[in-house]
């Protein structure tokens, strides 16, 4: 009989295991290797690709900026130059990371958060399979906030109060 109990202990240990990492990979799931991809695309220009909401955005650049830092995800402005685009306005544009209110937006600041000062790129938005968003985006000037470790109190409740 204690064999027995022993035995049922072990295997409902485990079946709780299991339905634990079940819920937390429904609640947080893992996103695919090919849905935030960096690789080499065609004429050897990279290619960067991800799922932002219900948008598949992608980006093959087309000028290398100079190697330097990318954009923070929260407080960077930046400093856009968009061009030959459908679906988007044209001309110069400037965002701060972590304030974008629409899908666009959100799938541009994706796109911004990867590039680095000078990198131009031809940005592609998709909405089921149909493309809702192509852009030639330019980052022209991008200053990065200071580290979180540095802000004031005043600015960090500033921006808890904006989200």
């Amino acid at each position: 009989m204690n064999i027995f109990i022993r035995w049922f202990q072990r295997v409902q240990g485990r079946v709780a295991k299991l339905f634990v990492a079940e819920r937390v990979a429904r609640r947080y799931p893992v996103v695919p290797k090919s849905a935030m991809d960096r690789s080499e695309g065609e004429g050897g220009a990279d290619y960067w690709q991800c799922q932002s909401g219900h948008l598949r955005v992608t980006k093959n650049v087309q000028k290398r900026g100079k190697w330097g830092d990318c954009a923070l995800p929260v407080g960077a402005e930046c400093i856009l130059e968009i061009s030959s685009a459908t679906g988007l306005d044209e001309g110069t544009k400037t965002m701060i990371t972590g304030e974008a209110q629409s899908a666009i937006d959100r799938g541009l600041e994706r796109v911004v958060l990867t590039m680095v000062q000078g990198e131009t790129s031809l940005v592609t938005m998709y909405e089921d399979g149909v493309t809702e968003v192509q852009a030639t985006v330019e980052l022209v000037l991008l200053k990065n906030a200071q580290p979180l470790y540095d802000w004031e109190n005043e600015n960090i409740l500033e921006v808890r109060r904006s989200l």
